[in-house]
């Protein structure tokens, strides 16, 4: 699972495409049934994107 998490991480790929493949990679390890994937700025702490999956879609409660 660690090569697959790497190449994941290094395959040049947009925050959609990595979220989704590491949201079909860690189910095998880790069960769980609604994920929120995130990113941050490391200066602020802020967040600056995030994506759920394993909910319904709603923008104004993701915000």
């Amino acid at each position: 699972m660690e090569s697959r998490a790497w190449r994941i991480a290094h395959a040049g790929l947009g925050l959609d495409a990595i979220f989704t493949g590491f949201d079909q990679l860690l189910p095998s390890q880790v069960a769980y049934a609604i994920a929120s994937w995130l990113t941050h700025d490391p200066a602020t702490g802020l967040f600056t994107s995030c994506t759920m999956s394993g909910a319904p879609k709603e923008p104004a409660a993701e915000a």
